[in-house]
């Protein structure tokens, strides 16, 4: 007899608890769907806002010719066709030639795009023009710097490939047989 009052009773909590599940299932699923879309939809776009966040590593300012000058945010490797298509393009009167599109930029790098005929004092072409890119030059670029042979020259190219490039120009110093009184002789040349 005491087995039976302990069975009945759960058997009905259980009877319960089944008809709960399979009512709230048929008069309001759609509701709990839903709101479980919703969250599962939230929570992907919170993750993939995270995801565009830290690909966006490289901030540069792009003005004078373009559409939509101002501080822009680019992927890490991105080229300077990249900054200006993300600027909203050029303007029709953009000397869209006199910027080299396929270089890489840098973050914080200020990028101007010059009007037809305008020569700009700060234009990075012609102040770097004669200098040399140590996270972009090859071996013969290299050798034309004072000072600096071959061996000199592969190993600023495995520093820079190791090492992920240099930060600024007296990075080259950490390279083996470049001290300062080499890098003294190099410094005007060159540019990161």
């Amino acid at each position: 007899m005491k087995k039976i009052k302990f069975i009945f009773p759960a058997a009905i909590a259980g009877f319960v608890a089944i008809s709960a599940v399979l009512y709230s299932r048929s008069s309001d699923g759609s509701k709990v769907m839903e709101s479980y879309s919703t969250t599962s939809e939230f929570v992907f776009s919170h993750e993939e806002s995270k995801s565009e966040i830290s690909l966006e590593s490289l901030c540069v300012y792009v003005c004078g010719a373009v559409n939509n000058p101002g501080v822009i945010y680019l992927d890490e490797g991105s080229r300077i066709c990249d900054a200006i298509k993300k600027a909203g393009g050029i303007t029709a009167d953009a000397d869209i030639n006199s910027l080299n599109q396929a270089e890489k930029v840098t973050d914080g790098q200020k990028i101007y795009v010059p009007l037809i005929g305008e020569t700009y004092a700060g234009y990075s072409e012609n102040s770097k023009s004669s200098l040399i890119n140590i996270n972009t030059a090859g071996v013969n670029e290299l050798l034309t710097l004072p000072g600096i042979g071959e061996s000199k020259a592969n190993a600023i190219i495995a520093y820079r490939n190791d090492n992920g490039g240099f930060k600024k120009i007296e990075d080259i110093m950490n390279i083996s047989g470049i001290k300062e009184a080499a890098f003294n002789k190099i410094k005007e040349n060159i540019c990161v």
